[in-house]
């Protein structure tokens, strides 16, 4: 397999990438967040449609050319809610989730759309679609407020027959995946899963979270 190219660099544009969060976190807040989004939306537009090539790490690890990057909002954090919903409602959603977020005054600082196409894993949340991450600050007078506008975001990707990213969620309820339990692969995972651990030593706090107690 050709690695070539797959490697992120160790600087970005000549500064070393490990201060690089220092300079964004001035920029980690409504009016230089709407800043940053403006000048890059006018540089696109005067640049015009075009293609382009990536590399994989550059497509699939974005932040990962900055290390320690999630310090630039703050000591309170982010949430990044990160949906995969199927082609024939993913726009509907997604627009009803920034909807619901301009309402509510919690802004996502950052959204990546990718498209997606489904696959044989069991607890793989790729669907024949496309997924949103929105990225959520998260202060101490805000938490519980972004906390239950991630809950009225799990109702609609429900709704839609999408799927959850178990890899880096925090937000997720078990009440919210009813409907995902009655998969059928789920349940092949739980079978694989009560034949081999079936004392259920292998477990994290996820798990717990989300199937401690529960079966499809």
């Amino acid at each position: 397999m050709c690695v070539a190219g797959q490697e992120l660099p160790a600087s970005f544009y000549g500064v070393p990438k490990s201060v690089i969060w220092r300079f964004i976190r001035p920029f980690m807040n409504g009016p230089g967040v709407r800043a940053v989004n403006g000048l890059r939306y006018h540089a696109s537009r005067l640049r015009g449609r075009h293609r382009f090539r990536q590399t994989h790490a550059a497509f699939s690890f974005l932040f990962d050319y900055i290390p320690g990057w999630k310090r630039a909002c703050g000591p309170g954090g982010f949430v990044q809610y990160q949906s995969f919903i199927p082609t024939s409602h993913a726009s509907s959603v997604f627009r009803e989730q920034l909807v619901l977020a301009q309402r509510s005054g919690l802004l996502p600082y950052i959204g990546v759309l990718k498209r997606h196409r489904a696959d044989a894993f069991l607890m793989s949340p790729m669907v024949d679609g496309y997924s949103l991450a929105i990225e959520l600050k998260v202060t101490p007078r805000n938490r519980a407020a972004v906390w239950a506008l991630t809950r009225r975001f799990d109702a609609l990707v429900v709704a839609a027959g999408g799927r959850f990213y178990f890899a880096k969620d925090s937000t997720l309820s078990a009440a919210s995946l009813a409907q995902f339990m009655r998969e059928e692969r789920v349940r092949r995972f739980f079978a694989l899963k009560a034949a081999y651990d079936p004392e259920e030593r292998l477990q994290t706090d996820l798990y717990r979270r989300l199937f401690g107690g529960v079966r499809p």
